[in-house]
């Protein structure tokens, strides 16, 4: 099985020295320095030190990498568990010169751990071939990645000189879920780079077995262009969001913008990348419609035009946070029309958004230079119809050498790894020479007030780490064990035939899983500060309000950096969590909003839906657990909770606490 990666811990120093060994000082929480003395007395410590910082020093230069999932689709799955060498395979149309093959792992949450390398089989071979049926084939690789650092973000296999048109990865050990003999078989993206693009989007694949459960798996969904790393991207910050349509009030409006090239330019491949605002709140996918279609044409006014991709009839999965990959077979057009045949929903309107497109020529991106023109634009602070080829998305500066961008990144987990191992070989030798020394001051009868004071502080140390230890160990269980168990359930119960106890039992574990990773976070160490709880709260919003049409705001948009209690942190959530729980089941709304302020010492928090509303005063509300659960965290925040709401008016939910 494939070890999970604990979250970085505070790592305190064993303790200062007094007086006596005045040259020691304390360490830092979270990047270990030797205090002066035991650099000079330790020539292992100031190696560990050393190598440290070269690896500190490299970090800062390599991608970062992206956290959870990305994309609208999962990847492909195997219907069983990969027993009897499950496989899948891409066929590339022609024998293909091959660089490399990139194997992406899944990237889901279901309850049995962290959710990247979902599936990802603990051993598994790589091969190419000439031939559909693999009579004779190179292989690529026989690998088994399972790492002490976790699941890999990617797996990079360098072929040299090699060329072929089938490329299979056959699971020849399948992945285990944790606290149980079942095994799956599952992969996020696979991809082929031939002359430095990515050659696999849209191409056929074929598999020994495939759960076909869209809108999340599919055998195709594994060459969609969408993984769980999203698209690559440099250190370089965006100024624009990209193009934004005027606002309409029916979504079935049409909306195009196209690209003139100036001239015709045989094409082989186009990307379309959803919008991400910099100044909204963090939406991934946003403006993206749910139908549209790509053309080409010889004619500005399309007159006779050839369709690259048709999805006005059957709705596409919002991309999240990938591009829209179509490749092509060299051919030869001037313009490119992305028409949307059904807006996307805002909150005060429905609208066409998209951060940026790209038209590849012989691998060079020839939009650079394009003309855009549009059916109609807004021309607003950070939109406009030029940042559309501006070579940035909404975020960050578009890097081209995708190759080297996941090489990037497979090295930054590698150095991460290596440098929480460098941490806690460099905690555990400062505190064996900081013992030496202590004893050598306690022998050569320092005094005892000295000892005295050492040995205080280091007990308080130990016993701050043995804290945090338990509070891993406990939220690790729960994750593990009783989460991997719920999450079978949720899945075993998923792929039923639609039997309403089959329904209840599946909504009623996933929402104990939802609630188990709550208590799992909160009782974890590293989750301590208000910038934390609230990137969870609003983590919470878009996961249960997706079927609403829902906003969440947060002032100050700058979340003031400070650290909260565990009572707070644990009560705050749990009060949010309850609330929107009450709203989903009960309040049969279609909108609502959640607003957090933070002013000074006060946290304010207000949630509204336009739902049927109740009668706060009923008997029956006054003793159900929701309500009352909801007052005593109040009252333990030292807070006040208040309700407004009338049958028929909606409901309005406001909990006014001081941050401890």
């Amino acid at each position: 099985m494939i070890v999970l990666p604990p979250e970085p811990r505070r790592k305190p120093f064993l303790s200062c020295l007094l007086v006596l060994l005045a040259g020691l000082g304390c360490l830092p929480a979270e990047v270990p320095e030797a205090p002066g003395l035991i650099r000079l007395i330790s020539a292992e410590v100031r190696d560990l030190e050393a190598d440290l910082q070269r690896i500190e020093a490299i970090l800062p230069t390599l991608p970062e990498i992206p956290p959870g999932p990305k994309g609208g689709t999962h990847g492909f799955h195997a219907a069983s568990g990969g027993n009897g060498r499950a496989w899948v395979m891409i066929d590339l149309t022609t024998v293909r010169p091959i660089e490399a093959i990139v194997v992406i792992p899944a990237n889901i949450v279901y309850g049995f751990g962290e959710s990247r390398g979902y599936g990802f089989p603990l051993k598994f071979l790589v091969e190419v071939s000439d031939q559909r049926d693999f009579a004779t084939s190179q292989v690529v690789a026989a690998s088994k990645l399972p790492s002490p650092a976790g699941p890999v973000p990617a797996a990079i296999f360098d072929t040299k000189d090699l060329q072929g048109r089938f490329v299979k990865v056959t699971a020849t050990e399948p992945w285990v879920m944790a606290g149980t003999n079942r095994t799956y078989f599952a992969l996020g993206e696979l991809l082929v780079f031939s002359r430095g693009r990515n050659i696999a989007p849209g191409k056929p694949v074929a598999a020994s077995e495939s759960i076909e459960g869209r809108p999340l798996w599919s055998v195709n969904y594994l060459v969609d262009g969408q993984s769980s790393l999203g698209h690559p991207v440099t250190t370089d910050r965006s100024a624009t969001n990209g193009y934004h349509s005027v606002v309409e009030d029916s979504p079935d409006e049409r909306k195009w913008v196209q690209l003139d090239l100036g001239t015709a330019l045989p094409i082989n491949e186009v990307r379309i990348f959803p919008a991400r605002p910099i100044d909204w709140a963090a939406t991934d996918g946003f403006g993206f419609p749910e139908r549209f279609r790509v053309e080409a044409s010889d004619t500005a006014d399309f007159a006779n035009p050839v369709t690259l991709l048709d999805h006005t009839e059957i709705p596409f999965p919002n991309p999240g946070d990938n591009p829209l990959v179509i490749p092509l077979d060299q051919m030869e057009t001037r313009f490119v029309r992305f028409t949307a045949t059904r807006l996307w929903s805002r909150d005060d309107g429905q609208i066409l958004a998209l951060a940026e497109m790209q038209i590849f020529s012989n691998g060079e991106n020839v939009a650079e230079d394009a003309t855009v023109t549009s059916h109609d634009t807004l021309t607003q602070g950070l939109w406009n119809l030029d940042y559309l080829t501006d070579g940035f998305d909404s975020r960050s500066r578009l890097e081209n050498d995708e190759l080297g961008w996941l090489r990037g990144i497979v090295r930054r987990h590698e150095l991460t790894a290596n440098a929480e191992l460098l941490r806690e070989k460099l905690v555990e030798k400062i505190g064996s020479v900081t013992s030496q020394l202590i004893w050598l001051a306690s022998a050569a009868g320092a005094g005892l007030l000295a000892l005295v004071g050492i040995t205080v502080l280091r007990s308080r140390t130990l016993r701050q780490q043995e804290i945090d230890r338990l509070r891993e160990r406990i939220a690790g269980d729960l994750h593990d064990e009783i989460g991997s168990n719920l999450g079978a359930i949720a899945l075993l119960s998923e792929m039923g035939d639609g039997d309403d106890q089959l329904v209840e039992i599946n909504r009623v574990a996933r929402e104990t899983i939802d609630s188990m990773h709550d208590i799992a976070w909160v009782i974890r160490s590293g989750h301590d500060t208000l910038e934390d709880l609230l990137t969870r709260m609003g983590e919470g919003a878009r996961a249960m309000l997706t079927s609403l049409d829902s906003s969440l705001t947060i002032v100050p948009a700058e979340i003031p950096r400070r650290r909260i209690s565990l009572r707070f942190k644990r009560n705050a959530l749990l009060f949010f969590k309850e609330a929107l729980h009450n709203l989903m089941r009960h309040a049969e709304a279609t909108e609502a909003q959640v607003h957090i302020e933070i002013h000074r010492n006060t946290f304010s928090l207000k949630i509204t839906d336009n739902g049927k509303g109740f009668d706060p005063n009923a008997p029956e509300l006054l003793v159900g657990a929701g309500l009352k659960n909801m007052t005593t965290r109040a009252r333990i925040l030292n807070g006040t909770m208040n309700i407004e709401s009338a049958t028929g008016t909606g409901t309005t939910i406001q909990l006014i606490a001081k941050l401890e």
